[in-house]
């Protein structure tokens, strides 16, 4: 009976990590600017209409991402653009998974979102570009879905693998497997 629910756990978590496996990975995306992000939010007001653009997207209910990389990239290297990530809570809210805000001179900002007790989760997600202290309303930018890998587990009491004669064939049994 125990050597069953011992062979009935292992299917179990063999079948949930293949699950794992062989989930879809959100699509890779592109983005640039709209050009509305005009106003720098240094001088208006950091979160100010028009010194920011919001990008959307998604992240699928069956997908299992392992990190998700977003870049803001532009031309000048004294602009100076922000990059925030959002996920859309139930309530319609944005709660912050991730962000970068260097200063010049630079031509991109990075954010990645890495999973934890499981794949990033599923839901609406908001990539906000803020116009800090930037000349040019231009953006480019990407964001990129890597696959979910599950962590090593350390072995449970139960999962363990006993030595004993049936399992260790006919060397157990002091005879030689050679000719």
């Amino acid at each position: 009976m125990r050597r069953t629910l011992v062979l009935v756990a292992v299917a179990v978590a063999a079948l949930a990590l293949a699950a794992v496996v062989h989930a879809t990975v959100t699509k890779d995306l592109t983005f640039k600017s709209t050009g509305t992000a005009t106003q720098p939010g240094a001088v208006a007001g950091v979160g100010a209409a028009g010194t920011y653009e919001d990008i959307p997207f998604t992240i699928g209910a069956g997908d299992a991402d392992g990190t998700v990389s977003v870049t803001l990239s532009w031309t000048n290297q004294l602009d100076d653009w922000d990059l925030y990530v959002y996920r859309k809570d139930s309530s319609g809210s944005l709660v912050p998974v991730g962000s970068s805000a260097g200063g010049p001179p630079s031509t991109s900002e990075n954010a990645v979102i890495q999973a934890q007790d499981g794949p990033v989760p599923p839901g609406n997600y908001v990539i906000r570009a803020q116009n800090y202290a930037a000349t040019s309303s231009a953006f480019t930018g990407s964001v990129k879905f890597t696959a979910y890998v599950p962590p090593n587990q350390p072995p449970t009491p139960h999962s363990r693998i006993r030595a004993t004669p049936t399992t260790m064939g006919d060397t157990a049994k002091g005879r030689s497997t050679t000719a």
